[in-house]
């Protein structure tokens, strides 16, 4: 599954499939290029968002071009899930302004402060 983020025409052309089936992969594919884009471009950016919404939702468009291209729908979540998860799916700070005009929401664990064995107070 690891091709369908993005898959060359060598390996396109070693998969046992019609050609139709190799159109709707390289539309996923696109797909899950639109949305790791992170550039600031205009146009790439509402093509970015509607990626992402189009993953998110799994509308039925989103079912039917899976199945046209002879994949389980809940493969390709799971794939654009793991890719959001590895941070390769997301708004940069610039992006998300850009799109939806306001800043970006701070998460709260990021400002978590850990302390460590060694630091913590001992109570005799």
């Amino acid at each position: 599954m690891k091709y369908l983020l993005n898959p060359t025409k060598a390996q396109l052309n070693n998969i046992n499939k019609l050609p139709e089936e190799k159109l709707f992969i390289m539309v996923i594919s696109q797909a899950f290029t639109d949305a790791m884009y992170q550039g600031p471009y205009r146009d790439l950016l509402f093509y970015k968002r509607d990626a992402i919404e189009w993953f998110e939702s799994q509308s039925n468009d989103y079912n039917t071009i899976c199945t046209l291209s002879s994949f389980n729908p809940n493969i390709v979540s799971k794939a654009y899930q793991e890719a959001k998860k590895n941070g390769l799916i997301q708004y940069t700070e610039y992006q998300y302004k850009y799109l939806y005009s306001r800043n970006k929401p701070i998460k709260k664990s990021r400002f978590v402060l850990k302390v460590s064995d060694e630091f913590k107070i001992k109570e005799s």
